[in-house]
């Protein structure tokens, strides 16, 4: 958040137009939290399952690509049903 007002405040003395400078924040903030955040909660618990099902598949005899597929499958329906 100090980053993203930092922006902000620097594009508003740079002359900027207040909405594209809060659009420039929020890009930096949303930039800081990819780049240096842990993921929220949720999604993490989502990688946490899709981590387990690949290795039950993998453990139970199966192919590495299928397991895989099994895993992206249970993250992203574990991400739609408890983190949207």
């Amino acid at each position: 958040n100090e980053l993203a007002a930092q922006v902000y405040h620097e594009c508003i003395e740079a002359g900027g137009d207040p909405e594209e400078c809060e659009a420039a924040a929020q890009e930096a903030r949303e930039n800081c939290i990819q780049q240096h955040c842990e993921p929220p909660p949720c999604v993490q618990m989502c990688n946490e399952l899709a981590a387990q099902v690949y290795h039950e598949c993998i453990e139970g005899g199966g192919d590495p690509e299928e397991c895989e597929a099994a895993a992206q499958e249970a993250r992203e329906n574990c991400i739609q049903q408890h983190c949207a």
